[in-house]
Formats: structure tokens, C-alpha cells, sequence
């Protein structure tokens, strides 16, 4: 049974590509948004993207988790977003 049916939390990194027809680019799940984090960054590390973020799929709903982003800079991109969001739903 996958974490996902069992109801468990997973985490994807998520990042801006710099390279190919879509920017944002989904990593494999894990299972701390600490271990997504990481595995984003390393995709900003090594120059193939510009920032990077977490994204929590829970309970059928996908939640972008500001605090989980690099650079920390980026954080703001994300709150604005969902702040428009927000106010556009």
C-alpha cells in the first residue's frame, strides 16, 4: 500500500527549470519536507534551476510550504502567489 493511501503526508520538491519546454519540474516524493527541501536545493546547486520549493500532497490537496523554499530569498515569490490566489478564489 503506497503512503498515499494510507493517508500519510508526502513531499515533493518542486523547481524552476532553466532548461526545456516546462519550467516547473516535480522530483520523486519523500517523506520530510526537510528531505524535499534538499533534494531541490541540489537541483539549484548544480545550475539547473533557479529556486526551488516543497509542495505537501495530503488528503487529496496539494499546499505549497513557503518555509521550505531556496534560495530563502524565494520565499517571498511563494507567499505572494498564494496571497493572489487567495484573493482571486
Amino acid at each position: 500500500m503506497s503512503a498515499a493511501a494510507e493517508g500519510k503526508a508526502l513531499f515533493y520538491p518542486v523547481w524552476v527549470s532553466n532548461s526545456g519546454r516546462t519550467s516547473l519540474r516535480w522530483g520523486k516524493p519523500c517523506d520530510t519536507p526537510r528531505e524535499a527541501r534538499e533534494a531541490g536545493r541540489a537541483e539549484v546547486d548544480a545550475g539547473r534551476a533557479t529556486l526551488a520549493f516543497v509542495v505537501k500532497f495530503e488528503g487529496g490537496e496539494k499546499a505549497p510550504m513557503p518555509g521550505f523554499t531556496y534560495p530563502n530569498a524565494a520565499m517571498r515569490i511563494i507567499e505572494h502567489w498564494e496571497a493572489l490566489h487567495d484573493a482571486t478564489e
